[in-house]
Formats: C-alpha cells, sequence, structure tokens
C-alpha cells in the first residue's frame, strides 16, 4: 500500500510525534510512505535519517498562515505530486495540510484522510477560519 502522509510544519511537537508513530509503524508493515512538508524540522530530519526508504518532499508553498498565492501554488504542487505517485491513502494532519490537501485531492480517486490536531472550532475561532478549515 501507497501512503503520503501532509503536514505543514515538520518541527515537532504532538502532531508531529504522531505522525513520526505513524511513519514508523507503516514502515515496520512494508507500506511505501512518504512525508510532504512545508517548514523542516525534526520531524521531516528523523523521518529522512532513520528511514531511508521514506520519500521525503518539501513543498515549500505549504505555509502555515493563510496566504492566498502560496496556498494556490501548494494545491498545484499538491496535486501534481498525489497524481504522479497515485497512493492509495492520502493522510493529512493540521487544519492547513487538511484544507489544501482536500482542495488539491478534489475528484482524485485516492482516499483522503483528515486527522485534526488543533481544534480550529473551539470558543474564540471565527465562523470564517472554520469555514476556510473545513470545521464545519
Amino acid at each position: 500500500m501507497k501512503i503520503v502522509y501532509i503536514i505543514t510544519q515538520a518541527t515537532w511537537g504532538g502532531a508531529q510525534a504522531h505522525l513520526y508513530s505513524l511513519i514508523k509503524a507503516q514502515v515496520m508493515r512494508g507500506n511505501a510512505v512518504s512525508l510532504v512538508y512545508g517548514v523542516e524540522g525534526r520531524l521531516s530530519a528523523s523521518v529522512a535519517k532513520e528511514f531511508q526508504d521514506v520519500q521525503v518532499v518539501r513543498v515549500a508553498s505549504l505555509v502555515h498562515p493563510i496566504a492566498p498565492l502560496s496556498d494556490l501554488k501548494a494545491i498545484y504542487t499538491l496535486r501534481k505530486l498525489v497524481k504522479n505517485w497515485q497512493p492509495d491513502i492520502i493522510h493529512l494532519h493540521s487544519s492547513k495540510a487538511g484544507m489544501i490537501g482536500r482542495l488539491a485531492t478534489i475528484r482524485l480517486p485516492m482516499k483522503v484522510i483528515f486527522t485534526v490536531h488543533g481544534w480550529g472550532f473551539t470558543p474564540g475561532v471565527g465562523k470564517k477560519r472554520q469555514l476556510l478549515m473545513g470545521n464545519y
């Protein structure tokens, strides 16, 4: 099985620790794994060093803050990557990667999973941001 994990920031925190565990488990199962990220950090470095068979790709336009031009570029780049790779599963992590990844995979045949790590619909988050992040 081919699995592509996508996250905005490959630094280190709860989402990244969770993703590292998923990657490790899928590699141990013999699945083909790719990690796509926007901002380099401990996660991307650790995966590249420890799992030589994992394809690790940086998409520089996949940035955390909402940035329309970068976001459009990230959507285009991700769509091109996944159409080329033809994974069975795309697993999105973080609200921003979730939004960009879902837009990039519209009408593509692979299964798309979105794991919420930062609750974008908690008290204090505006309705516009909730809609943008797909939290409806």
